[in-house]
Order: structure tokens, then C-alpha cells, then sequence
């Protein structure tokens, strides 16, 4: 009769401790799952905004007038936000009638990165020479 009391008692110290070895392995498997996630979704999130940083400067020298076009080089620098940056523009001067713009927009900080370019022509749209027709 004592027997059959002591198998139902309950666990035993083993089982228990496998049971916690098992419970902690799974633990922290899921952590490094989970960070490796939040670290992807980082990346994706910060190569969304350096897209967007150079989307707009490109459509920003697209749509102002040709003569306010600068030939010559600037950068900014953004550092409070979302995306800290720095946007860089070089324009140089093709020809009488058009223009070219190299935009590059550089994560800082702990970004990982690499910096990303855009190259636009503008052609003066007064003087620019019409298409011929076949």
C-alpha cells in the first residue's frame, strides 16, 4: 500500500528539473528570435526613411523652376527624428541647357547602413531643343 501512495505523490526532483532545462532552453530560443526580428524590422524601417529622405529631395529638384537649379554642392545634416542624416546634393552643369544632381543621403548614428544615391538631369525646358519627328 505504500507503494502505490509514493508513485502517486507527485513529481519527482528530476522531472522537475528537466522540466526547467526544457522551459529555459525554449525561453531562450524565443528572446533570440524575438531580437533577431526587432533588429530585421530596424534595418527595414531605416532603409524605408533613407528612401524617402532621397525621394524627396529628388522630386524637390525636379519640380522647382530650372533657373533655381544651383550649380555647386550642399548638405544638411538631420539629427533629431526618426532618421538621423545627412543629405549631400552636388549639381553640375551639363550643358547650357540641362543640369545634373547627384543626391546621397547617409544614415549617422547607429545606423547600419550604407549610403544611398540618386543621380537627376534637368534640362531647361525654354531652351531645350524639340524633338525631331520621323
Amino acid at each position: 500500500m505504500t507503494r502505490a501512495l509514493r508513485s502517486t505523490a507527485g513529481f519527482t526532483m528530476v522531472e522537475i528539473l528537466v522540466s526547467l532545462v526544457i522551459l529555459s532552453f525554449g525561453a531562450t530560443v524565443l528572446g533570440q528570435l524575438m531580437f533577431q526580428g526587432s533588429r530585421a524590422s530596424r534595418v527595414r524601417s531605416t532603409a524605408t526613411y533613407r528612401t524617402a529622405a532621397l525621394t524627396q529631395e529628388v522630386e524637390r529638384l525636379g519640380v522647382i523652376p530650372f533657373d533655381s537649379v544651383i550649380v555647386g554642392s550642399s548638405c544638411t545634416t538631420v539629427s533629431a527624428g526618426a532618421f538621423p542624416h545627412s543629405l549631400c546634393t552636388t549639381v553640375t552643369s551639363i550643358s547650357t541647357v540641362s543640369r545634373q544632381a547627384t543626391v546621397i543621403v547617409t544614415p549617422t548614428g547607429a545606423q547600419t547602413l550604407p549610403p544611398d544615391t540618386a543621380v537627376l538631369v534637368r534640362t531647361d525646358p525654354r531652351r531645350a531643343e524639340p524633338l525631331s519627328t520621323p
